[in-house]
């Protein structure tokens, strides 16, 4: 079985700091659901948090983030 080929997007530059704005809302929102011992909620917002970091990562050095 051949796996599906995947569509790739490239994301002009100026999305860098959307990510980045993502991955500050999630932390923000991890580091209260700490607080209020909400740790599921915690873990699911640290996860989205550290994609948003990377698709930021990536973006700006124009890869391609599936390569990863």
């Amino acid at each position: 079985m051949t796996p599906k080929k995947q569509k790739i997007k490239q994301e002009d530059k100026s999305k860098v700091s959307a990510f980045l704005k993502k991955a500050e809302d999630n932390f923000n929102q991890m580091r209260t659901a700490i607080e209020e011992e909400n740790f599921n909620a915690a873990g699911t917002l640290a996860v989205q948090c550290a994609i948003s970091s990377a698709d930021a990562i990536c973006v700006y050095e124009n890869e391609n983030c599936r390569e990863f």
